[in-house]
């Protein structure tokens, strides 16, 4: 497999993708291509995005969706990144597509069906689409990684082949490759366990049998703004890993609002801690097991949080940067709203990490 990356900040749609083609036309590597995936700055009109692209590069083979910032290696662009495959092999990516009423046993099936193969999921932004495909039940090991695509205001989509899909997911279906995937945190807990009494989809209501907003009233007596707490992510345990949930807002005496869902079998959660120093850290350790792990890496994909974005500061593009160098390989990515993995038979939504995909064709 073949990956490159091109990306242009030119603040007209139309130029931007004529400068990206002009770019990928001028790479002595890569003499044509079999699918391409666009990463779409919001503020670019959307309802020239599908016209554009296929007016320009004459293709229906392609995934565009929004974003606020994505990644082309060890840049962070304003604008438009472009990734171009091009198969060597056997490889092969297939396009599903699947609206909230068929969150069911039709996406059930398919995710049995097609267990064994790399299936990259990129999902539009609504609190009740993500904790349906959380909340799906499973009876055996199923492969499903990607992130969920930020959204302002009214905007956050997700294009193909003339459609605008406002409200679902796509799953790119990888075949004949390999890959591996992390899910790096870095957040230290702390403190003791806390049970949780009453929670339902992203609000937490009780904990410890007393008002869950307490927690925050406290911590926040001395700062600015809810995003302070970002800092400090609760962590929902579970029994060999945490799952990061990030503050999103306060109903004083009543609950607490997270961006990631509760599950019935959650008892605990405990606090956390990180700074730019410690998330890095686990970066890098991440990065060389995934090194170690699958040789020869081809192609990476990177999902990081807005909120880890947040934490990192000044120092965001750090993290690219280590992941890009380290596994030796063309890095595309975004800054997500959320974090889709799975682990054994359950979907999670995971907050403030960054999923690290490394592929290689077969």
């Amino acid at each position: 497999m073949i990956a490159r990356i091109y990306s242009s900040e030119n603040s007209i749609l139309k130029f931007a993708l004529e400068e990206i083609y002009n770019k990928i036309n001028q790479d002595l590597f890569i003499n044509s291509y079999d699918f391409i995936i666009f990463a779409i700055n919001l503020n670019y009109p959307y309802e020239d995005i599908n016209k554009d692209i296929k007016k320009i590069f004459k293709t229906n083979n392609y995934l565009a969706f929004n974003v606020q910032n994505s990644f082309n290696n060890t840049k962070i662009v304003n604008g438009v990144s472009a990734l171009f495959i091009k198969f060597e092999n056997k490889g092969k990516i297939n396009l599903y597509t699947f609206y909230e009423e068929e969150i069911d046993n039709k996406f059930k099936d398919f995710l049995k069906e097609k267990k064994d193969n790399l299936n990259l999921i990129f999902s539009t932004y609504d609190v009740n689409l993500i904790n349906k495909i959380t909340n799906l039940e499973f009876d055996e090991e199923i492969n499903l990684t990607g992130g969920v695509i930020p959204k302002i205001e009214d905007i956050g989509f997700i294009y193909l082949n003339e459609k605008i899909i406002k409200k679902g997911i796509v799953v790119l279906n990888f075949e004949n490759v390999e890959y591996k995937n992390k899910v790096i945190t870095g957040y230290i807990p702390m403190g003791p366990d806390s049970k949780i009494n009453v929670a339902k989809d992203n609000k937490l209501y009780v904990v410890d049998y007393k008002d869950a907003s307490l927690i925050t009233n406290t911590m926040l007596k001395d700062l600015d703004n809810i995003t302070d707490l970002w800092y400090a992510p609760i962590l929902i345990k579970r029994e060999n890993f945490y799952i990061p949930r990030t503050f999103k807002d306060i109903k004083e005496n009543f609950y607490i609002e997270f961006f990631g869902n509760f599950k019935t079998n959650d008892n605990y959660i405990q606090m956390s801690f990180a700074n730019k120093e410690i998330l890095l850290k686990e970066d890098e350790k991440e990065a060389k097991k995934l090194k170690e792990e699958l040789k020869n890496i081809e192609l990476v994909f990177d999902f990081s949080c807005v909120a880890r974005e947040y934490i990192l500061k000044d120092k965001k593009i750090e993290e690219q940067y280590i992941f890009a160098k380290t596994l030796n390989a063309p890095l595309f990515g975004y800054f997500t709203f959320g974090e889709i993995q799975s682990i054994k038979n359950e979907i999670i939504n995971f907050n403030q990490t960054t999923l690290l995909i490394g592929v290689r064709e077969c």
